[in-house]
């Protein structure tokens, strides 16, 4: 039904016909139109010239019988060339019909063209459900490793808590050991010895309570002598790797606590330090101590 409704438009609809010339046709088969229309002009004007000579040669007839021989040639010449001009029409004819067939053909492969549009365009949207799946899994795995990041974050943070901890409890106990080369008869104070000493300097207005509650959280208070035998106080800040907040911190509480007339060396004690944690406690006369050695400190 829509081949037949296809070529009535075709026969019946010239915008229709013309348009379907533009799309399926050549540039060549979309000349052949205005070739025929050229040949039908020439054909129609050698028909005009014929009978035009038909009705002088009829005039003739009539005024000069005498000359019968040659309009009788004149005629039988016309009759050539219309036998001619009959010729190139049914060639023409011909040529409408390959025509017709090869624009039967090409309506044929537009279909096929379009079968396979068809297919390429479900393809495509198949695609496009592929890629939206494997986009849902890569914002998955995102999420999943942004999940991980985190948590593995939250283990490095637990982890150095821990190992500061650990490092914290044995300055505790190995102070008097780590800085023996420096002090002599040093001793680590106690949580209520510390407490005691600052109370006592809070009551004598060297200390407000802020200041006692500061100086107590500082992790390792300890008390001894000098090269020269001089009493001195050492306050250390233990972090497994040590930072300019610790630095800020040892000099801070060092200096609160030398408030009470002992002297204070302010220390920071760790495993590592950078060398700009380095340079600042040198400016802050901070000492650091890095796994048991020394790196900063006069």
């Amino acid at each position: 039904m829509l081949k037949e409704e296809f070529l009535r438009l075709l026969r019946e609809d010239l915008a229709f016909r013309e348009e379907v010339r533009r799309q399926v046709l050549t540039d060549d088969l979309l000349e052949l139109p205005a070739r025929v229309e050229r040949l039908r002009a020439e054909m129609h004007e050698e028909f005009r010239r014929v009978w035009e000579a038909i009705r002088e040669n009829s005039r003739q007839i009539a005024a000069l019988t005498e000359r019968m021989d040659r309009v009788e040639a004149q005629i039988a010449e016309n009759s050539r060339q219309i036998a001619a001009l009959t010729e190139r029409m049914d060639r023409a004819e011909a040529q409408l019909q390959a025509n017709s067939r090869q624009i039967e053909a090409l309506t044929k492969q537009v279909q096929e063209n379009s079968r396979q549009i068809a297919i390429l365009t479900e393809q495509v949207q198949e695609n496009y459900r592929q890629i939206a799946i494997l986009t849902e899994q890569v914002q998955e795995n995102s999420r999943q490793i942004a999940s991980l990041t985190a948590v593995v974050g939250s283990l490095q943070r637990d982890v150095g808590d821990l190992k500061g901890r650990s490092l914290e409890a044995e300055w505790s106990r190995k102070a008097p050991a780590y800085l023996g080369r420096w002090f002599r008869r040093l001793k680590v104070l106690q949580p209520e010895a510390l407490r005691a000493i600052l109370d006592e300097a809070e009551d004598e207005g060297l200390l407000s309570r802020e200041e006692v509650v500061e100086v107590l959280q500082a992790d390792v208070v300890a008390e001894g002598f000098g090269d020269d035998r001089t009493p001195v106080r050492v306050l250390v800040e233990v972090s497994y790797v040590i930072d300019s907040h610790d630095v800020r911190r040892a000099r801070q509480r060092a200096d609160l606590l030398a408030r009470l007339g002992v002297p204070v060396v302010a220390i920071v004690a760790g495993v590592s330090a950078s060398d700009a944690v380095q340079a600042e406690a040198q400016k802050f006369d901070v000492w650091v101590i890095e796994d048991g050695r020394r790196t900063v400190g006069s």
